[in-house]
């Protein structure tokens, strides 16, 4: 596994872009081989100023939703019944995201599962490069297993939100890479 760069390092090297990409997904189950994107969320965060481009799309998987899904995702079965298929979502994401760097928390799971439905689908999947993960960035003592460490990482910053919403992944990414510039 290749070293992370440090945030400076970052920092510079996408200092010429106009914005980068924060993104999240929702699966329906922790293996490729048995899950599937249920939900992809992203926000275009400019090099200054406030961040005013979301995407965001529920997609329909091929099998129903399991009750444990639907209880730690949010996301029911009935919300994704009349949701557009990962094939026909994608595009619009990739439209989204365009040539910008990408970051997210847990980006060796997010990358696992966008580039098996993308190779799926016929569709070139996505650069290792391309993908920042977040969670190798956060100070030790916040880098505790699942989300609690990053929960607790925007808490200390005093972020009014709780849990790991796409706001707490924006404000991590200020805070990591763009407090450096």
């Amino acid at each position: 596994m290749q070293e992370p760069r440090s945030s400076e390092e970052i920092a510079t090297t996408f200092r010429v872009q106009t914005y980068d990409v924060v993104f999240d997904l929702e699966t329906s189950g922790l293996s490729i081989d048995s899950g599937e994107i249920i939900a992809i969320e992203a926000i275009k965060v400019p090099a200054t100023g406030p961040s005013t481009q979301r995407f965001y799309a529920l997609v329909k998987p091929s099998k129903p939703l399991s009750s444990q899904v639907e209880e730690i995702t949010g996301i029911t079965n009935a919300m994704l019944d009349n949701q557009s298929t990962f094939l026909e979502v994608v595009p619009e994401f990739i439209a989204f995201i365009g040539n910008a760097q990408l970051f997210t928390v847990n980006a060796g799971f997010d990358q696992r599962f966008l580039d098996h439905q993308l190779a799926s689908a016929g569709l070139h999947v996505l650069s290792a490069e391309r993908i920042v993960d977040m969670l190798s960035y956060l100070p030790l003592e916040h880098r505790g297993p699942g989300i609690q460490g990053i929960v607790e990482y925007a808490a200390s910053q005093k972020q009014e939100k709780s849990g790991l919403t796409i706001e707490v992944m924006e404000m991590l990414y200020r805070k990591l890479f763009r407090s450096v510039i």
